[in-house]
């Protein structure tokens, strides 16, 4: 048994919560919110899920407290994320259940926490030793929360059919769906399987080579008709955490190709978005991902459906790729660049999106206006100077030995590697990285450069900390640290938009 259960035998109850674990957590629930007293509710008792909110918020302040005493920082992988999803969902319980404001919601679970370390710090001196960060991190997650809803509400995809009407929300690793009907108002949250298990059933791979070949550069911009030259079949077909064999529009899902051109989220890229057309219906691709090998198309069919076994024709959203290969590129250059104007740079991170991008990295001092000044500079310069940028394949033992290559320490590059090089022997300008993203072939096509806003976010013997949609957690350094965020804008021709 674990300290909860023994808890629970020793006073006598039978459920864990009902224990002084739980109680003092759930007064101050009470207390914050206004809620009627907690009374112990589940099932069709408990109609308005209230006493259930209690229980997630309490166990989720606990978990979190705990992980961020531990160690653990929000972020956007593995044990990171699932921090990072744990905090969301106890601030959306909060709001939706016990209807706080926004701008309480980090107060709530900052107070909750120092509950937390008032009741298990003496056993674990952690807890006391970070109550102060643990509330900051959690002050800070909350406001990233908001922001997030923000972006969230201003892309919500609406399809009404007569009394029917579907809404899709993507929330930073899960898919949430409101469905309406005749029946009432039904919310459920979309998680994609482990899709391990596709290759127990003799599911082959997903090949996604093509997200390289499909474009070239032209005269008048990038020609994506390489497109159309590619035609997937659909292998897999997931709605919840079921497989199925077709499904129908309005629906949400997850479908995989035996092959694709879409860009699943890695490398702080983010993923591609367009549509997937087959003999009987459309998905609207919202967001793709890849596990074990399979890459993922996560949308809604917004005509007819999609059918397990038939072929797929694949379109892009060629203004938004366009936009992340020369934000992609963008932050090379800025790697570069910094490596040039600052004393023992280290990039920790970074956060490519179509109209901007975020770069984190780990330096010597602060950043100062006269560097911010000469960094823009130098990018505008190698921006101007046209340099060309290509894609080299290679074992990663034989790239591990070119000379002034850079890489992510705390990443896992299976062999073979992708190269990106900017410049060459004879160029002022040479860049190598490892790097499985997309990119422009001359940096001539960002059209231009600035820095918005740069920010530090740990210093001294400080832990790496995270901010929106950038930082990485690292270990404990002796060095200062700022992020970097950055804006590029859109290329030249016929895929050039202004950002």
């Amino acid at each position: 048994m674990g300290l909860e259960r023994m808890t629970a035998v020793l006073q006598g109850s039978r459920s864990n919560y009902d224990t002084d674990l739980f109680h003092p957590l759930f007064r101050r629930i009470q207390k914050l919110t206004g809620a009627p007293a907690y009374q112990g509710l589940t099932g069709k008792s408990d109609p308005h899920h209230t006493d259930q909110a209690y229980r997630i918020i309490a166990d989720h302040a606990r978990m979190m407290s705990i992980a961020i005493a531990d160690g653990l920082l929000p972020g956007r992988d593995g044990l990171q994320h699932k921090l990072r999803l744990i905090i969301h969902r106890a601030i959306s319980e909060l709001e939706v259940t016990f209807r706080t404001a926004e701008t309480r919601s980090g107060g709530i679970l900052g107070d909750l926490s120092q509950d937390v370390v008032e009741s298990l710090g003496e056993t674990y001196p952690e807890l006391s030793k970070n109550s102060s960060k643990i509330r900051d991190v959690l002050k800070l997650a909350a406001e990233q929360y908001q922001q997030l809803q923000k972006r969230i509400k201003s892309n919500k995809i609406h399809q009404s059919s007569g009394s029917n009407h579907t809404q899709v929300e993507k929330s930073d690793g899960f898919y949430r769906r409101e469905f309406q009907c005749e029946s009432g108002m039904k919310q459920v949250e979309l998680f994609l399987p482990k899709l391990a298990e596709l290759q127990e059933m003799g599911v082959a791979r997903t090949d996604d080579t093509y997200k390289y070949t499909v474009y070239s550069r032209t005269s008048h911009g990038y020609d994506f008709s390489g497109c159309q030259e590619v035609e997937g079949t659909v292998v897999v077909i997931i709605t919840g955490a079921e497989l199925c064999g077709r499904v129908s529009m309005g629906k949400v899902c997850g479908v995989v190709l035996d092959r694709t051109c879409f860009y699943s989220e890695s490398g702080g890229q983010a993923g591609d978005t367009g549509y997937l057309r087959t003999q009987h219906g459309v998905l609207e691709v919202l967001d793709v991902q890849e596990h074990a090998g399979y890459v993922v198309h996560v949308g809604v069919v917004v005509d007819g459906e999609v059918i397990l076994g038939e072929s797929a024709r694949m379109e892009l959203d060629q203004m938004r790729r366009v936009g992340h290969m020369c934000s992609h590129t963008g932050t090379h250059l800025l790697h570069a660049v910094l490596r040039t104007v600052l004393r023992d740079t280290k990039q920790l991170g970074s956060d490519v999106q179509d109209n901007k991008f975020s770069f984190d990295f780990a330096s010597m001092g602060t950043v100062n206006q006269e560097q911010t000044a000469a960094i823009e500079s130098l990018v505008q310069q190698h921006i101007g100077e046209g340099h060309s940028v290509s894609r080299l394949q290679m074992e990663l033992n034989a790239a591990m030995a070119m000379e002034d290559l850079t890489m992510m320490e705390d990443e896992d590059y299976p062999s073979p590697v992708q190269v990106i090089r900017i410049g060459g022997e004879l160029s002022p300008l040479t860049s190598l990285e490892l790097c499985g993203g997309t990119h422009v072939t001359n940096t001539s096509d960002l059209d231009s450069f600035c820095v918005v806003n740069l920010k530090g976010v740990a210093q001294g013997n400080q832990e790496g900390h995270m901010c929106d949609g950038a930082c990485s957690q690292t270990g404990h350094r002796k060095r200062r640290s700022a992020g970097v965020k950055v804006v590029t804008a859109g290329v030249r021709g016929q895929v050039w938009r202004e950002h």
